[in-house]
């Protein structure tokens, strides 16, 4: 059995206060698997995992992980115990590499700090139709932004970037649909119509074909997950309560997927 990392070492080197509730499901299956050295993980295990790190274990526990379940990518259920996909392998070797490695390529406070520029709209290929959208939205993000208004700005920044991803895909849809990440029907394993994709897969076609960078796609998480939120049951089921904090990492992704997006 693997030795086991103490509690308050093991929040702090992977963010948990931070991280979104699915993926702190992920977390919990893969410390209970990978850490602890069990089999697989119950949702015993899970609780124990955030009352031992020091979360708060959500009031609707049962319900949350239900839905979870419902995401056949990220995770599999066989009775009553809990193993992780091959996808969710991926996403977290590939956040415990970039994030928590002496050659991890950028902080989030680095991230945060890095400089824009001026936002020039003119850069991207869009119908000119999009482009007076993209351009309204921003300048209403920005006047959010500064009103401290979070949940206006996360759902807007989310909406954009799926506006300009989509935009992006329709246009050049034999790359994307090739791309491994391109999201595919259960059943048949055809890759869906591309109005069907949710964020969450554009965000990570996008890292695969170099359309966004690592960081980027990385501290995405705060857009793709938070979004979902804009219906309110949900985000009183989830209990999610919005912060400046979440707003600025948003907005900054959406500001350098611009930016990356810039004539392609």
């Amino acid at each position: 059995m693997k030795t086991k990392k103490a509690s308050k070492d093991y929040a702090q080197e992977y963010d948990l206060s931070n991280q979104s509730s699915s993926n702190l499901f992920l977390f919990a299956v893969y410390y209970t698997i990978h850490v602890l050295g069990k089999d697989s993980a119950t949702l015993y295990d899970v609780r124990d995992f955030y009352q031992e790190h020091g979360l708060s274990v959500p009031l609707n526990f049962g319900g949350q992980i239900r839905q979870l379940l419902k995401k056949p990518k990220m995770i599999i259920k066989r009775t009553h115990d809990f193993t992780l996909t091959e996808h969710a392998k991926r996403w977290i070797k590939d956040y415990l590499s970039l994030d928590h490695t002496a050659t991890s390529s950028s902080s989030k406070k680095a991230y945060l700090g890095k400089k824009v520029g001026k936002i020039d709209v003119n850069k991207l290929v869009l119908t000119p139709e999009l482009k007076i959208v993209i351009e309204e939205r921003l300048v209403e993000i920005q006047k959010c932004y500064e009103a401290s208004a979070p949940l206006a700005v996360i759902f807007l920044c989310g909406s954009t970037l799926e506006g300009l991803l989509l935009s992006h895909a329709k246009r050049h849809p034999s790359v994307v649909n090739r791309a491994n990440a391109a999201p595919k029907d259960r059943m048949t394993g055809v890759v869906l119509p591309l109005n069907e994709w949710k964020l969450s897969s554009l965000i990570d076609v996008a890292k695969e074909i170099h359309l966004i960078d690592e960081d980027t796609s990385k501290f995405s998480s705060s857009v793709r997950e938070f979004r979902n939120y804009v219906h309110p049951n949900q985000q009183a089921t989830k209990g999610f309560s919005p912060t400046m904090a979440t707003a600025q990492m948003c907005f900054q992704v959406l500001q350098m997927a611009i930016v990356q997006l810039e004539g392609k």
